[in-house]
């Protein structure tokens, strides 16, 4: 029974619309969109995810800085917090030429005037966050993928929906058409 109700849009039926067969047509290329479409969607932008956090692994590197002035307490910091128990303080640097670079980035409270910290430069010796590790990455990878498969699957069903909506209302108003064609046949109504 359950099979059959499935495929009732695909038996030799008098009363199958041609409407019900291109719904069928559509439901057809939709499952084949969802599962071709998802996964080279979802497989194609995990790539590219994948190889642009292995690009920033490959591209940062760790140096050590100096603290140009003292870090101020939390309390100082207040206005500027990100979340986290961290301050911004002025550091100094040499980048792979040997140059002297300055910048801020955001190092634990109270630390002095001097103390040497790890901040992570970029190919041209700006500063840069962290680059993500390899777990990390693969897991950034992995959601961006999941992602990308569950938007062109939503874009997918939203597509088939309207055009179910759109066969809908063709069916109906071609139902109240042929009503209205018979209904007058049958004679005056009795109330």
């Amino acid at each position: 029974m359950r099979r059959t109700k499935l495929l009732w849009r695909w038996r030799s039926n008098p009363l199958r619309r041609p409407s019900d067969i291109l719904e069928a047509r559509i439901i057809l290329m939709a499952v084949l969109l969802l599962l071709a479409g998802g996964l080279t969607a979802g497989i194609a932008t995990g790539r590219a995810a994948g190889d642009t956090l292995r690009e920033q692994r490959q591209s940062r590197m760790a140096t050590t800085a100096v603290l140009v002035d003292d870090a101020p307490d939390r309390s100082a910091d207040a206005a500027y917090r990100t979340g986290d128990d961290k301050v911004s303080v002025t550091v100094r640097w040499q980048d792979r030429n040997g140059s002297a670079r300055v910048g801020t980035t955001r190092v634990e409270p109270d630390r002095p005037a001097g103390t040497k910290i790890t901040v992570w430069v970029d190919e041209h010796g700006r500063l840069t966050a962290r680059p993500p590790g390899p777990v990390t990455s693969v897991i950034e990878a992995a959601l961006v993928a999941t992602v990308a498969a569950i938007g062109w699957s939503s874009l997918v069903l939203c597509v088939v929906y309207g055009m179910h909506l759109r066969l809908e209302h063709r069916r109906a108003q071609q139902w109240e058409r042929e009503w209205a064609a018979i209904d007058p046949r049958w004679g005056p109504r009795r109330t």
